[in-house]
């Protein structure tokens, strides 16, 4: 197993550690949630906003051939997280335009009805999936 380490200035910090494992290798993934994220799609109609938190329920990498296909590339990365935590809108502020797409009995990934971009994946009414890839390097607080 290999593991990417924390440097230790980021010990006494409000950062989440969440593990995800391969065959072979565990990572260490660090999320700094201190305070809110803000993400779009590529054209900039939608927004996600996630509340600051202390823990998202997971972060995971998925390589099944729905996440695949969809996504076209050969895994994902993607937080869960609480519904409440988690608001989509139009740039303006008003409802989201997107598109639905369910994938299986639970899961319904949701896409910029513009641009197509994957916006989140709703698990149930109870928990919500956002590509970390979302969030642009710059959007997440210095470490």
């Amino acid at each position: 197993h290999a593991a990417v380490r924390v440097p230790a200035s980021l010990a006494d910090c409000s950062a989440l550690k969440a593990r995800v494992s391969f065959p072979r290798v565990t990572l260490r993934l660090v999320l700094f949630m201190r305070a809110a994220l803000e993400a779009s799609c590529f054209c900039g109609s939608v927004l996600l906003r996630i509340a600051a938190t202390s823990a998202p329920l997971s972060h995971s990498v998925c390589h099944c051939a729905t996440c695949r296909t969809l996504s076209g590339a050969p895994f994902i990365s993607s937080i869960m997280l609480p519904t409440e935590i988690v608001k989509v809108t139009a740039a303006d502020g008003t409802e989201a335009a997107l598109v639905t797409l369910p994938t299986s009995k639970h899961v319904k990934r949701h896409r910029c009805a513009s641009c197509h971009t994957p916006m989140f994946a709703s698990l149930g009414p109870k928990r919500v999936v956002v590509p970390a890839a979302l969030f642009d390097r710059e959007a997440l607080p210095a470490e």
